[in-house]
């Protein structure tokens, strides 16, 4: 088991959640202002190193039709300077209607991001039983 990081990358804003090892709960974790990827980078590996995270899940926007959309090609950028800049393994996941299910949940005390986020990491380890 593992602890787990969840990112919902967006162009302005990023949220995080977080998957304490042994768990199967999300939890907010987080939004970074987006100025570069360098910087959000930079952020993701402190929270890495800080919470000694086992495995990152990126969300990756695809449309509906499955097809790769402008945010998805951004997105794998954006995947492709953490992986080396990070210890951990870091994956990818659809992350078809996060935002509209976090939309849905309100929630005091966490941002849309991060709640899409969570929404994310909720799946995925649904998904993937760890």
């Amino acid at each position: 088991m593992k602890n787990i990081l969840a990112v919902d990358y967006g162009s302005k804003w990023v949220g995080l959640a977080y998957a304490p090892a042994g768990t199967s709960i999300a939890l907010p974790h987080g939004t970074i202002a987006r100025t570069d990827d360098a910087q959000v980078v930079a952020q993701i590996a402190a929270h890495v190193a800080r919470e000694s995270v086992g495995l990152i899940v990126v969300g990756m926007p695809l449309m509906l039709s499955g097809d790769e959309s402008a945010q998805s090609k951004r997105t794998k950028t954006f995947v492709d300077l953490l992986r080396p800049a990070v210890t951990c393994e870091v994956r990818t996941y659809s992350e078809a209607h996060t935002s509209s299910e976090a939309a849905s949940r309100g929630g005091s005390g966490s941002s849309i991001h991060e709640r899409s986020a969570m929404v994310l990491l909720e799946d995925w380890l649904e998904m993937h039983h760890e």
